[in-house]
Parts: C-alpha cells; sequence; structure tokens
C-alpha cells in the first residue's frame, strides 16, 4: 500500500483570504472526542480546520497521511489589528479581546458566537473598520487547505494536528488525531442472469438420415422449418461486470463523469460464461461486451460472443448416400462460431444458488 505524508508547520496562525468551501471535510479542534468519520467520495478535497487559536503564541504543525505529494509547508502572519481602544462599542471590544484571548480551543464555538452577534449589531455604515478586523479575527480561526489529492473510493485518511507551546516553564503540547474514510466500494460485481443468441450472424443447418427402403440406404437431408425459438436460444450465465467510475472519477461535475457514471445508471464492462442446456448435447459461450449498469444491480449487455454449434460433421455433406442410419451426435460436431448476443443480469447480495449448509460454512 502505497502511502504519502504531508506535514505543514503554521508558526502563527493569520488571515487567509477569504476561502470560501462547500462540503469540504471539517477538523473541529473544539472537539476532542472524534476520532473517526466517514466522508463522502464527492466532497470536495479541501480540509477546513475549526476554532484554531491565533492570539496565544501557539505553533500548530497539521500532518495529513494519506495513500500522494507533499503538501507545502505554508508560513502565516499575524493580524496586524489595532488596538481595542479604537473600537466604537464596549460590548464588541470586550467580545473581540475575549475571542483573541481565548486559550483552549473548546472555548472557542462559544466566543465565536458571541462575537458574531456583536458584530451583527454593528452599524456598517458608522462601524465599518471595526467590523473587518472582527471578521477578519473570525476567519483568523480557520485554516483551509487544499489536500492535494482527488477523493476515491477506499480511501483512509489520517490527519494529525499538533499544538506546539512552550513558556519555558512548562510544555502544554496538544495532538489531535483524525481518520477520515471514503465508501468501501468494489468496481466489480458477479452477475447472474440469461444469454439470448440468435441463429443470425453465421446461420447453421442441422441435419437428418432419410431411409431409402426400396435400397436400403440412408440419404444426408437437411431437417425442414429450422426456427430460432426463443427459448432454446436462451442460456443462464455467470457474469463479471466492471464499472471503473465506482473507483476512478473524473473531476467533479464534468460532463464526462456523469455521462459515465451517475445516481441512475454506470456504464462498464462485463465478460462471462453461458451453458445452453436445451441444445442437443449443451453448448458453451465466451462472451465479452459493454455493458450498461442500471442502479448497480441490473445490467444489461449486447455484442459478440464466440458460441459453440452443432454443424454437419466434415466426414459427410448434403445429400451424401450412406449405408448406416446416423444419429444426431453422429452426423454433427460442435465448432466455435461469431454470434450477436443480448444479457439480462441481475446482482445478487451473494450466491443464489449456494446450498444453506455452505452458507453456515
Amino acid at each position: 500500500m502505497k502511502k504519502v505524508k504531508k506535514t505543514i508547520l503554521l508558526a502563527t496562525i493569520s488571515l487567509l483570504l477569504g476561502t470560501t468551501a462547500q462540503a469540504q471535510i471539517t477538523f473541529d479542534l473544539a472537539d476532542k472526542k472524534t476520532q473517526e468519520e466517514t466522508i463522502d467520495i464527492d466532497t470536495d478535497p479541501i480540509i477546513v480546520f475549526k476554532n484554531v487559536i491565533t492570539n496565544q503564541g501557539y505553533d500548530y504543525s497539521f500532518e495529513i497521511e494519506m495513500i500522494e505529494k507533499d503538501i507545502p509547508a505554508i508560513p502565516i502572519k499575524g493580524i496586524d489589528a489595532k488596538s481595542l481602544d479604537t473600537l466604537a462599542t464596549r460590548n464588541f471590544e470586550l467580545a473581540l479581546a475575549a475571542f483573541k484571548g481565548a486559550k483552549e480551543e473548546t472555548d472557542l464555538p462559544k466566543l465565536h458566537e458571541k462575537l458574531e452577534k456583536e458584530i451583527d449589531k454593528l452599524d456598517p455604515k458608522k462601524h465599518a473598520e471595526e467590523i473587518a478586523l472582527g471578521r477578519a479575527a473570525l476567519e483568523a480561526s480557520v485554516f483551509t487547505k487544499t489536500l492535494g489529492f482527488a477523493l476515491r473510493n477506499n480511501q483512509e485518511i489520517t490527519v494529525t494536528v499538533t499544538r506546539k507551546y512552550n513558556n519555558g516553564k512548562k510544555d502544554t503540547s496538544i495532538q489531535w488525531v483524525r481518520t477520515f474514510k471514503t465508501p468501501a466500494k468494489s468496481p466489480w460485481s458477479i452477475m447472474y442472469g440469461f444469454t439470448y443468441i440468435p441463429n443470425v450472424m453465421n446461420p447453421v443447418s442441422n441435419y437428418y438420415c432419410l431411409e431409402d427402403t426400396a435400397a436400403n440406404t440412408f440419404a444426408i437431408t437437411r431437417l425442414n422449418n429450422q426456427k430460432n425459438y426463443f427459448f432454446k436460444n436462451v442460456s443462464p450465465t455467470l457474469m463479471i461486470t466492471w464499472t471503473p467510475m465506482h473507483q476512478y472519477r473524473y473531476t467533479k461535475g464534468t460532463r464526462c463523469k456523469s455521462f459515465f457514471s451517475n445516481h441512475f445508471y454506470q456504464l462498464g464492462f462485463t465478460a462471462g460464461l453461458s451453458m445452453n442446456f436445451a441444445s442437443e448435447t449443451g453448448s458453451v459461450t465466451a462472451l465479452a461486451a459493454p455493458s450498461l449498469v442500471i442502479a448497480r444491480n441490473v445490467s444489461l449487455s449486447a455484442g459478440v460472443c464466440m458460441t459453440q454449434k452443432q454443424v454437419l460433421n466434415g466426414k459427410y455433406s448434403e445429400g451424401a448416400v450412406i449405408a448406416e442410419n446416423l444419429d444426431f451426435d453422429q452426423l454433427h460436431e460442435k465448432q466455435f462460431m461469431g454470434e450477436w448476443f443480448i444479457t439480462l443480469a441481475i446482482r445478487f447480495e451473494e450466491n443464489p444458488f449456494k446450498k444453506d449448509d455452505d452458507k453456515k460454512e
């Protein structure tokens, strides 16, 4: 398994230029209980660290471990805020001072909410500068970083955040570790269904021995009314289907991605084996073709297969007169030929033909 470690050392957290993300991975430093959570594959590959303290001299380091490129270290400069004495209202001053003076990440959610309320009370025309300072302080507590790799199924992302602080008397360094898992899905599935193979691409005829009672001989004669009976041309089929878009995907939102795979259908590739028990001695078919998988449970495939057909044995020819009455197997031999096919298959949770004793084992 290939692993990639990415470490980001941040000296002092400051204002990042207003990156607005939607449906990103969120890492709340105020939440010290959550150790693991599952993220959707369509989540933007962006991680947002919330409730980062910026005014206590803390140094944070962020380590991201995944199954690809190094995330470069990003130096962040401190906020150049004006003195609180220049702020217009006392309540806003107190809220901003409390927010910037927080020493624990768990205190930030309530202080964040209180500061937002005080900002909303300010007059945008009279206190534009104060509002900007308040917003800057709030934004500085959120660090956003692109992961640097695309999210896919069957991934495990481990993020480690270390806050380093030592005032010479006591080391109060803290570490957070959280694992994000994408859905565990395989692009491969086994399906069971039925294949219809018409006698069209390479039509063949069957023969029998027509008796001449006077001469006591037999003439090799073609059977009349050889129809393509539907049920005789339908065979049970075992298929393996590959739908690559479940594992590998194009950029989110592209037309190519939505065309190949969406919530209604997926395009894939199918290979399988089919056995026709309706023929006189049975026949085997090997097939491979593109497939349309509807809702991951029903597959429709069509293409060209290699199937066994009963043809006149090379030792004989139509109209030949022979001395003995040969049965069907003696007159015919099997040959693999190309033929059109169409297959309808269904995906089951487990083998539907498995016996109860085997299931228990």
